[in-house]
């Protein structure tokens, strides 16, 4: 017995016959009829009797439609109740590359949890690469990256605008300019991100096209290990102007413009295409466009 069978079995209890429930439920007598020969073979009894031109229900069947009636309508109230939590709440699944998901999307979250306390937000940050992943996995709902990443199966919607630049520690020989020329940093020991970071393709490929060497790397676990790492004067890093705000308005850290390569980049936006997605991940999409946009101003 399946809810499809009960819900023709109903229409058929009150149309009288088989052609009206097929009128009803937009399907062919034939269909019907296959449907309540195998309901009532399963059941193994007789659900209906011919009266006149009408069929009436058995003493089976009068026993099954109050239990139809009952099914079908906590079926119904099952869905109203799953589409009212699907306005007010739900979860959002974030996959966020280390700059954005670490110095912006916090706040965010932060302000979108107080305008929508039903809604649970869970953020994962990790390199690009696996931001993708994840997302072509359906483990995650929106992805937020640096760089310009373009995936055939992810729709890629450009959010803001960044910038990479030289930091270094307060005490080092460039400390005192606010840029820098890319081709004197073939000395310096770079503290970088492992490969498959957005941060580190996007300067490597701006070396390379303008055909500057790049210093030596030594690869630390994340960003917030980099900065640390700067501060003891460890080495230098390329890194977004955005993950070291903090840092720089405190006089920890500087940061530098370098000259002779291009380190803009956007921050992108990124989810699958296909089926609509929850609403509240709608709704989090339209914070995160809104605050774009106030920032532009």
């Amino acid at each position: 017995m399946n809810l499809r069978q009960l819900v023709i079995f109903r229409a058929v209890h009150k149309r009288g016959t088989l052609s009206g429930a097929g009128a009803e439920l937009s399907i062919t007598q034939p269909a019907v009829s296959a449907q309540m020969k195998d309901l009532q073979a399963e059941l193994g009894t007789p659900l209906f009797r011919v009266q006149g031109r009408r069929l009436e229900l058995t003493e089976a069947g009068e026993e099954l439609v109050a239990y139809a009636e009952r099914i079908l309508s906590l079926v119904e109230e099952a869905r109203e109740a799953t589409r009212a939590r699907a306005r007010s709440g739900g979860l959002v699944r974030i996959a966020a590359s280390s700059t954005p998901g670490v110095s912006l999307l916090p706040p965010l979250i932060a302000a979108f949890r107080k305008k929508f306390p039903a809604v649970r937000v869970r953020l994962q940050v990790v390199n690009t690469q696996t931001v993708e992943e994840k997302l072509q996995s359906r483990e995650a709902d929106l992805g937020v990256v640096g760089g310009r990443l373009t995936a055939a199966d992810l729709i890629v919607e450009p959010w803001r605008d960044d910038e990479l630049g030289l930091v270094v520690p307060p005490d080092h020989r460039l400390a005192k300019r606010s840029r820098t020329e890319a081709g004197g940093l073939a000395e310096e020991t770079l503290l970088a991100r492992e490969h498959g970071s957005a941060t580190r393709t996007t300067y490597e490929a701006a070396f390379l096209r303008a055909g500057y060497p790049l210093p030596q790397a030594q690869v630390l676990g994340d960003t917030e290990a980099i900065k640390h790492a700067i501060a003891a004067g460890m080495g230098v890093s390329i890194l977004s102007r955005f993950s070291v705000g903090e840092e720089v308005s405190a006089g920890r850290l500087k940061w530098l413009r370098v000259k002779g390569v291009d380190l803009r980049r956007p921050l992108q936006l990124l989810y699958p295409r296909g089926p609509a997605r929850p609403h509240a991940v709608d709704q989090f999409l339209a914070l995160l466009r809104s605050r774009a946009a106030s920032a532009r101003r």
